[in-house]
Parts: C-alpha cells; structure tokens; sequence
C-alpha cells in the first residue's frame, strides 16, 4: 500500500500550524509600525494643508465640539481645495482616533494616538497651547501607549 498513515499527516499539519503562528507573531510588529508611521504622515499633510489655508485666509479653522469632532469637521474648510480627502485614523477606534485644537485663530495642535514608541516621537510637540492640550482624551476613558503632538510652525 501506498500513501501516508495518519501520524505522518498530523506531524506534517501540526508543523504547517507551528510555521503559520511564527509567521502571523513576526508580521504583526510590522503592521503595527506601519499604522504609525501613516498616522504621523497622515498629521504632517493636514499640517501642510491648515498652513495653505492659512496663507489665504490669515487665520485657521475654528474647532467645535471634542476634539475627534473638531478634526472631522476639518473637511467642511479643507477638501477639496486644500486635500482630496481628510484622513482618518488606521484603526479608527478609541483611543486611535485624530485629534485637533484650535488656540484662537493663530495656533492649533493636531495628535494622534501610537501604538509603539517610534523616532518621531522625539521631534513632536509634547507642551500644551492655551485652550488646548496634547493629551488625548477619549470617550471610552483608555488612552493609547504613545502621543504624537504637532503644532502650526
């Protein structure tokens, strides 16, 4: 008789199951940096888009409402002119969710909540303007490991 017996096969797929799990443990690091590393560009293209419509309307966009609210109601004076489309977070889901402050008409604060420390972390803007503050505050009351702050230049 040809063929395999049942013990062959059950080695052969508890191998395939061992080798699967490593592989779903190591990619998942790196879907993490790769949520992070969008959310910090993500920040940086708003950043460059209130720095445009600054330029022509010689203050930035009001906010109203939470923070979360604030950031979303950012397309009503953004897109199109100055973005195709308002960015939201990867994971969409408190605490990961964007945030923006204005401080009167000349300073806002934009953030983001990191699951992991990145090197952008060192360059961000950890102090808080008048009326607005880098820490994140979320509906459910979680924060996210890591805060990553920028402010107009």
């Amino acid at each position: 008789m040809k063929g395999f017996t049942l013990i062959e096969l059950i080695v052969v797929i508890a191998i395939i199951g061992i080798l699967a799990g490593i592989i779903v443990v190591a990619t998942g690091g790196a879907r993490t940096s790769a949520r992070d590393a969008r959310r910090v560009v993500d920040l940086q293209e708003v950043q460059i888009a209130l720095e445009m419509y600054y330029n022509v309307y010689r203050s930035y966009p009001d906010d109203s409402g939470s923070p979360a609210d604030s950031y979303d109601n950012l397309k009503d004076y953004l897109v199109p002119n100055y973005l195709s489309v308002l960015s939201k977070d990867p994971k969409d889901e408190d605490p990961y969710k964007y945030g923006y402050c204005a401080s009167g008409t000349a300073a806002y604060v934009l953030w983001a909540g990191l699951e992991q420390y990145e090197d952008s972390l060192d360059n961000d803007y950890d102090t808080d303007l008048e009326n607005c503050s880098c820490a994140i505050e979320t509906e459910g009351g979680g924060a996210p490991p890591y805060e990553y702050c920028v402010k107009n230049p």
